[in-house]
């Protein structure tokens, strides 16, 4: 009689045993490539928005505004023309799920109002209409899922007590920690990273670790305003972003 040996139950859990090692090591580092690859794609998309913004600056004479500003640099500065209206409309706030981020619930900004400011849908219309600076996929920020646009904060500059000018414009994606807002000016998370007083924004630096907290960014300004920034005292304008960088 032949007898059909098979695998006896120790054998299989060391195979078990093997496979769940092997998969030990493997997963971290492909979520590490995972990371590492999403960096690169938000590095692109920061830039895209950086060429896109200051061709719009160079065409219409201004970075375009947030729905954060006054209603009329929103209207003069998003808006194309009172038959464009569409740029200059504010969506709806009612947000389902918060696209994969964690929004900071620190002050100044809630976490809820952090969201419907920064990271509207439509957001950075003035960009990609009427005239296309660059296509919609680029305005995404790829640590989302696929729902949550890059960040967007505009600066109005007062001048004789009116704001009418918009002088910069800071754009941000959340980074491999999927926590959105550690770019808050003063925010407690926050270093004073040259011990002049001012809490900059916090940068993503992979030297950290693949997932460290932090945020990549650009910003684009006005260029007058922007060599004059050493003189301003902190708190002031382009200065809170000084140590912005991707």
């Amino acid at each position: 009689m032949v007898w059909n040996k098979g695998f006896t139950l120790i054998e299989l859990l060391v195979v078990i045993a093997i496979i769940l090692i092997l998969i030990a090591i493997a997963l971290p580092n492909f979520l590490e490539a995972r990371d590492r690859a999403l960096v690169t794609a938000a590095r692109g998309n920061l830039r895209a928005v950086e060429t896109a913004m200051t061709q719009h600056l160079m065409d219409w004479g201004s970075i375009p505004a947030d729905f954060n500003d006054s209603l009329q640099n929103i209207i003069s500065f998003r808006a194309r023309s009172i038959a464009n209206p569409i740029c200059s409309i504010r969506p709806d706030t009612l947000f389902q799920g918060d696209g994969g981020l964690e929004f900071l619930n620190d002050p100044p900004v809630t976490g809820a109002s952090l969201r419907r400011t920064f990271y509207l849908p439509g957001m950075h219309c003035p960009l990609t209409t009427p005239i296309p600076y660059l296509q919609p996929k680029r305005v995404v920020d790829p640590f989302s899922d696929g729902s949550i646009p890059i960040g967007f904060d505009s600066r109005e500059q007062q001048r004789g007590g009116k704001a009418d000018r918009i002088i910069y414009g800071a754009f941000w994606s959340a980074g491999p920690d999927r926590i959105a807002g550690d770019w808050i000016r003063f925010s407690p998370h926050n270093l004073d990273i040259d011990g002049d007083g001012c809490h900059e924004a916090l940068p993503y630096t992979p030297t950290n670790g693949t997932r460290s907290r932090g945020e990549l960014w650009g910003v684009v300004g006005d260029p007058q305003y922007i060599y004059a920034k050493n003189q301003l005292p902190c708190g002031s304008a382009f200065r809170e972003y000084r140590m912005m960088r991707w």
